[in-house]
């Protein structure tokens, strides 16, 4: 809108047709008279062919209706822009000395300010004039105001002529500042703000906090912009010198309790949100329904009914609020009741927990839980799906009724399926059923072999071998190996191939670490030597425990089974530097990044599609491509623990004067006389073939650091062998 009239008045000056530019100024006025932006933006085009004085005409037109709608900061507005195009008009100067007479009549010694800042007088800019007025004017005697140092000060008495006020802050009494640098040191605070209540009258504001508290956190609000602040706003403006900061938490909750029934303090349903102080009343029902309404997500409706509204103020909400929430319940299991079925439970139960205030509410719908379980593709994927502990309880006795027969086969797949916390329940109810031991057995075999999609059962699994519960079930498990796994998908959480789930995960390091002497002790009763040498090598290779985790684990593992000691010392010469060659450490890098980039995805994919074939426990491509899975993690582990570990070979700096990485050796075989040479390279170049050995290999190990015409002896599984060194030189040079 501004910028058509702009341009159509600048068109008409631009051609010198002023009169026809006024007609649409004036036509504008008695259309609208307040629009101010628009005025102010056509007397610019006026002053730029130098009609200012017109222009100023117009403007004195409008200020009187602004004056007359109480729109005083919009005629300040006009003003200023009048004396910026005549600053020095005699007719103008009068208007604005009217106008700040009008709008300053409760300021003391007006006539002092006037004559200090020079406005009336002609000789003088106004623009300057009225710049000087509003430093002069913007405080008051008594009035409260606040600097960032100081704090709160009151403002005691304010010299016109010397431009200075004295203020009392709380630590600077009698303090004088000019008026000028006070305009931008000091804030100025409404007399009913909660920092200049307290510097009035402290006691005051604490016996509130006892008697009315609701009116304590009121005036916080109204003295904040828009009357909203924060919960960290509401506690720094009371808790330190008003409640106490002992007393605030106890105080906050029950004064909290009170604002939810008080009719103009809005609460935020977000934490981070702001408490709203409203002009009008506000009923519960409409201040529950907006909260409700506001909510998108089906999810976070549903946690608002069953937590926070049975907490707040279900009792206090009319029938027709719970009857609105009732019908939008019911239309939500009938969207949901084809192809979310766990959605549906869990709507059902949260309409069934408003039955206790809302008699109808259940009758809301047509839908029972018998009909949307019998209606469900997949019963158990239905119940895995409801994320309220209380309502999949429900489901899980409810299908007990719901199919007599058939209940323990849904059971049996829930248990490689569902949470940690309903595994018990399931389990006692399957043992009560003296048929199902084999086939509990085989569940607890399914979710024992499938690392990262069980993982619930598993720990489950660890939990009660611990407690000895359902021992002779869990006989079968009872091996080092149940350790493995538990790192193992520990290590697929870190690594990010799973969703990591810090539950679990955390669940599984304070089982194991709190428990670890007995645990690997009891472990190991029933394992072979080769399983823990295997499980030992597992926990240092694993990526998720840090050393001196894994320095704990290995002592309880050599307690329990010395042989691990002469393990740990071969791979502590492993864990030092690697050295390698330029060209395999790049085939090995590349090795990773294609284990990393296809071979992960591809397995992950592979999983997917053999997922959708069905019942897991039966489901033999599923299995295979969680081995591989496994496999894959484990090369990917070690790998990366590998190269993290390279030190490149310098095949441009290699000393010769003795045997050492990066030489190739002339050895003699003292017995068959016959030469042999040998050149020592890094831990991925061995070519036995064609004369190249890893510096690890025994043989290697046995002439590192002789030099020329040295004798070498050196053992090997079957017979010995003595050599002569006949001469060292760099593998480049050779």
């Amino acid at each position: 809108m501004i910028s058509i009239y702009t341009k159509e008045i600048k068109d008409l000056l631009s051609k010198n047709l002023l009169n026809e530019a006024e007609d649409i100024w004036l036509q504008l006025i008695e259309e609208d008279p307040l629009e101010t932006e628009l005025f102010i933006s056509l007397s610019r085009e006026f002053a730029k062919k130098n009609y200012e004085k017109q222009a100023n005409t117009l403007l004195a037109m409008s200020l009187s209706h602004l004056i007359e709608n109480d729109m005083y900061q919009e005629a300040t507005a006009i003003m200023k822009r009048m004396a910026e195009l005549l600053p020095h008009d005699q007719e103008t100067v009068d208007k604005i000395v009217g106008y700040y007479r009008q709008i300053l009549s409760d300021f003391p010694n007006l006539d002092t300010i006037f004559e200090v800042c020079h406005l009336g007088d002609t000789v003088f800019n106004l623009v300057d004039c009225i710049k000087e007025l509003d430093i002069l004017t913007a405080f008051k005697v008594n009035d409260f105001c606040k600097h960032n140092s100081w704090g709160i000060g009151l403002i005691r008495d304010i010299d016109f002529l010397s431009k200075n006020m004295t203020i009392d802050f709380y630590t600077k009494k009698n303090h004088r500042m000019d008026i000028g640098l006070a305009v931008n040191a000091l804030m100025k605070i409404d007399v009913q703000n909660i920092s200049a209540m307290k510097y009035k009258d402290i006691n005051h504001l604490k016996e509130l906090a006892e008697t009315d508290p609701v009116e304590l956190v009121k005036i916080v609000l109204r003295s904040f912009p828009d009357h909203q602040a924060s919960l960290d706003d509401i506690t720094h403006a009371l808790a330190l010198d008003i409640i106490g900061e002992k007393n605030w938490k106890k105080w906050w909750d029950k004064t909290k309790n009170l604002i939810k029934t008080d009719q103009y303090i809005v609460i935020p349903e977000k934490q981070k949100r702001s408490f709203k102080l409203m002009d009008k009343p506000v009923s519960i029902d409409t201040k529950v329904m907006k909260k409700y309404n506001d909510l998108h997500d089906i999810k976070d409706k549903l946690n608002f009914v069953s937590t926070k509204l049975k907490k707040q103020s279900q009792d206090m909400l009319s029938d027709e609020a719970l009857d609105e929430i009732a019908n939008d319940l019911s239309n939500t299991i009938n969207n949901t009741i084809d192809a979310h079925s766990s959605l549906a439970l869990e709507t059902y139960y949260t309409l069934l927990s408003l039955a206790p205030q809302c008699e109808k509410a259940i009758t809301k719908t047509e839908h029972t839980v018998e009909s949307i379980l019998k209606k469900s593709k997949s019963v158990s994927s239905a119940i895995c799906g409801i994320d309220k502990n209380d309502y999949q309880r429900n489901a899980l006795n409810d299908v007990k009724n719901v199919f007599p027969d058939t209940w323990p086969q849904v059971y049996l797949e829930l248990l490689t399926m569902i949470n940690l916390e309903a595994i018990d329940g399931i389990m006692d109810a399957l043992l009560d059923n003296n048929d199902c031991e084999q086939e509990i057995l085989n569940s607890l075999h399914v979710g024992y072999d499938l690392i990262g999609d069980a993982e619930d059962l598993l720990f489950w699994i660890a939990k009660n071998l611990w407690n000895k519960k359902y021992s002779s079930l869990l006989a079968d498990f009872c091996d080092i190996i149940l350790l493995e796994k538990l790192i193992d998908l520990m290590d697929l959480h870190h690594s990010g191939v799973i969703d990591s789930n810090e539950r679990i995960v955390s669940k599984i390091k304070d089982y194991i670490f709190k428990n670890q002497v007995e645990f690997v002790v009891q472990l190991s009763k029933t394992s072979t030597t080769q399983n823990m040498l295997h499980v030992a090598k597992t926990v240092m290779e694993c990526s998720s425990l840090d050393k001196m985790e894994k320095q704990t684990l290995i002592a309880k593992f050599i307690l329990a089974c010395p042989e691990v000691k002469e393990l740990m010392k071969t791979e502590e010469v492993k864990s030092n530097v690697i050295y390698s060659s330029h060209e395999a450490f790049t085939k090995k890098q590349d090795e990773l990044n294609h284990i990393m980039n296809v071979l992960i995805p591809q397995n992950a994919h592979n999983i997917s599609i053999a997922r959708e074939h069905g019942d897991l426990r039966e489901n033999f491509e599923y299995k295979a491509a969680k081995e591989e899975q496994a496999r894959l993690m484990r090369k990917k582990s070690e790998l990366e623990a590998m190269l993290e570990k390279i030190r490149l070979i310098d095949l441009d700096h290699i000393d010769a004067k003795r045997v050492s990485i990066g030489t190739r050796v002339h050895l003699k075989d003292l017995i068959t006389n016959k030469e042999k040479i040998l050149s020592i390279m890094g831990v991925w170049d061995s070519d036995p073939d064609n004369g190249i050995i890893s510096y690890l290999a025994p043989l290697s190990q046995s002439i590192i650091g002789k030099a020329t015409g040295d004798a070498v002896n050196f053992k090997s599984t079957d017979e010995e062998f003595h050599y002569k060194i006949l001469k060292i030189e760099p593998v480049k040079n050779s």
